[in-house]
């Protein structure tokens, strides 16, 4: 049985987004060819050899692809799922077709808490599950913020009073967890504009959503916050429209994005924001409009990949080097 230095636990590449697979999304490969000296091992969500033991104080691990591993031995764990929705962060995945399919999934679910609650206690954490799953949901968001971040004007609900507030503004509508498979929003999209208040159905929605007025402006920033460190993208926001508001939709070329210092007056207050939601790594989606910097949203498990991957190389390479200190600092 090994006793890793790291475990990274992470959705499989193999599992569907709407993005298409969703591949080494965090480079845990090129982590590894890195840090050879750093015993690693990486953990898969939803992989049907799973196998777990509890015992005492040691609980053990083992999959097809890292073997047999004490998981409570480990030094530093790195949590990082592709969605934080309960039913993509099994460690098997339900079987639905059985008679007692859902009844063995709430046991995978119990030893998924166990494991999220331990984690903190056995060694390191990049975020310490808990608080990295409680960081996806947009309302707990919206209670860290403190100027000059700002929500812009909000209503969340499900009744019909979202005429009202429609009726004055452009907005978008968003859902309120991460739900980056499972939280498909009114048809297609993650993000739609919302209807004029003419056109809105006179009963409220099914499900509360959030409806927040369309902030513009000829940049955004994806800000990363790697411990004390803050890395900056700046992307252009030329080419989005009514119907395509976010700018990583459309595709962005390569002059498009760029790493940017411009912004760092507000280090500091990102750094603080995810101090209060008590995360060490924190991905901030923001819109600056003079000296407000409007949040979109919040992310502890943001990445880099995508048309500006280039760009964020510098950024995967921090965040790998923080990993790697928090797996040697025993």
């Amino acid at each position: 049985m090994d006793t890793p230095d790291l475990v990274f636990l992470v959705t499989p590449p193999w599992r569907t987004t709407r993005a298409g697979d969703a591949g080494d999304y965090l480079a845990t490969r090129r982590f590894i060819e890195r840090f050879p000296d750093i015993e690693t091992r990486v953990v898969y969500f939803n992989d049907p050899s799973s196998e777990i033991t509890v015992v005492a104080d040691r609980t053990t691990l083992r999959q097809d692809g890292c073997g047999t591993i004490n998981l409570s031995g480990a030094s530093a764990f790195v949590y990082f799922p592709y969605s934080f929705e309960p039913e993509d962060l099994a460690l098997q995945p339900p079987e639905r077709n059985r008679e007692d399919g859902h009844w063995e999934h709430r046991q995978w679910r119990a030893i998924q808490a166990w494991m999220e609650h331990a984690m903190p206690l056995w060694g390191r954490c990049l975020n310490a599950p808990l608080k990295a799953r409680a960081a996806s949901n947009k309302l707990i968001q919206m209670a860290a913020f403190r100027l000059p971040m700002a929500v812009p004007p909000t209503w969340i609900g499900n009744d019909a009073s979202a005429a009202d507030f429609l009726s004055e503004r452009r907005a978008v509508a968003k859902n309120l967890s991460e739900g980056t498979f499972t939280g498909e929003l009114l048809g297609e999209g993650r993000i739609l504009l919302a209807r004029p208040a003419a056109e809105c159905d006179a009963k409220g929605r099914a499900a509360p959503v959030i409806l927040q007025e369309r902030i513009d402006a000829p940049v955004e920033l994806r800000a990363y916050v790697i411990g004390e460190r803050v890395l900056t993208l700046e992307m252009s926001r030329k080419g989005t429209d009514e119907a395509h508001p976010d700018v990583r939709t459309r595709g962005l070329a390569a002059e498009d994005v760029r790493l940017s210092q411009t912004w760092q007056r507000f280090d500091a207050d990102l750094i603080a924001c995810a101090r209060r939601l008590e995360l060490g790594y924190a991905v901030f989606d923001l819109m600056p409009v003079g000296e407000t910097l409007y949040v979109l949203e919040v992310n502890a498990n943001g990445v880099w990949t995508g048309t500006w991957e280039q760009a964020g190389a510098p950024i995967r390479d921090a965040l790998h080097d923080h990993i790697a200190v928090l797996a040697r600092d025993r």
